[in-house]
């Protein structure tokens, strides 16, 4: 257990963001969009990724599970996003 944790986050570490999908988000914050996010996820897991990959600032609203009081399947989470 504790060598596939290390493993798992040794490969997390090295990860970088999707194909297109920097782009995408430049895209949309030129064209004036807002872009919320929304996660399953605790912001505890959330905002360190981001801010490792140069994503946070794109995100005019993001929310965790942490900030709701239901998640998948319920949509609170988009909903309130």
């Amino acid at each position: 257990h504790r060598r596939r944790h290390t493993l798992f986050h040794e490969r997390l570490a090295r990860q970088t963001p999707r194909p297109g999908i920097l782009s995408l988000l430049m895209d949309a914050r030129a064209a004036g969009l807002r872009i919320g996010l929304a996660s399953s996820s605790g912001h505890s897991w959330v905002a360190p990724h981001l801010a490792r990959l140069g994503l946070d600032s794109f995100f005019d609203a993001r929310l965790c599970a942490d900030d709701v009081t239901h998640t998948k399947p319920d949509p609170e989470l988009y909903l309130r996003c």
